[in-house]
């Protein structure tokens, strides 16, 4: 199945590594709660690094900054028994893994692409800081939508920003981007007409939006007096006309 992703991608054969990581080594080195242990141990069948793009694995130059050290990017496969907790899984190996990180779980036919933003921790500069996160949700790469399908004609290695590595990430998290942004409006966009700041901000509005009507529909159904009906259902209505505008300005 992973065949159907890889290939596509299209990354360097020179960046391929192929080296099979042992959950004994992840559970002796990192810092990780007794839950984080138990998804480990429960829900990951096999841990692989895939892909390591730097000099000499390919012809994208390194980026550091005081900020930044986008010298090297990896990519992990993980395959998964389950895939109960994939987000807190995807949250211990972040950061458990000091480079920028590039994680794909497998499970049952489908993946999940994980990717978080990192900086320089300024108490301790050999190490980097977690910031946001990105998460593609489960896909279909055997029988792909054409949500799924628009985003791995986009995701490729030859269709991304090649300037330099912190470039090539960021062209990699709005590629992700586009898929969160396929849910509101239905189809993919690979190149918004926003720019990577205001997509994310629709997007946040969107999200309290959401989470504002779903609040609001609760109260509505355990709600007994007409008025108060009648309030929360115009409530409702502003709400959703305002998702269809922010949603607009996303296609």
């Amino acid at each position: 199945m992973t065949a159907d992703f890889y290939h596509p991608l299209g990354f360097p054969l020179s960046s391929r590594q192929s080296v099979r990581i042992y959950k004994k080594q992840l559970l002796e080195n990192a810092d990780l709660s007794a839950t984080d242990r138990k998804h480990i141990q429960q829900d990951i069948d096999t841990l692989e690094w895939r892909h390591v793009l730097k000099a000499g694995t390919c012809d994208i130059l390194p980026f550091k900054d005081e900020e930044r050290d986008y010298s090297e990017l990896h990519l992990i496969h993980a395959t998964l028994k389950s895939p109960a907790h994939v987000k807190q899984l995807g949250e211990v190996l972040q950061r458990a893994i000091q480079y920028p990180l590039i994680l794909v779980f497998e499970h049952a036919g489908q993946i999940c692409i994980q990717m978080a933003d990192k900086r320089i921790n300024r108490a301790d500069n050999t190490r980097l800081t977690v910031e946001a996160l990105h998460d593609s949700g489960w896909l279909n790469v055997m029988e792909p939508d054409a949500a799924t399908l628009g985003f791995l004609q986009a995701f490729r290695f030859e269709a991304c920003d090649q300037q330099h590595l912190h470039a090539f990430w960021q062209c990699l998290t709005d590629k992700l981007a586009g898929l969160e942004t396929a849910r509101y409006t239905g189809h993919y966009v690979a190149n918004s007409k926003l720019d990577r700041e205001q997509r994310r901000a629709v997007l946040q509005q969107l999200h309290a939006l959401e989470q504002q009507l779903t609040a609001i529909r609760a109260t509505l159904k355990r709600e007994t007096q007409f008025n108060r009906k009648l309030e929360l259902n115009m409530q409702a209505k502003q709400c959703q006309q305002q998702i269809r505008d922010l949603t607009a300005q996303l296609d």
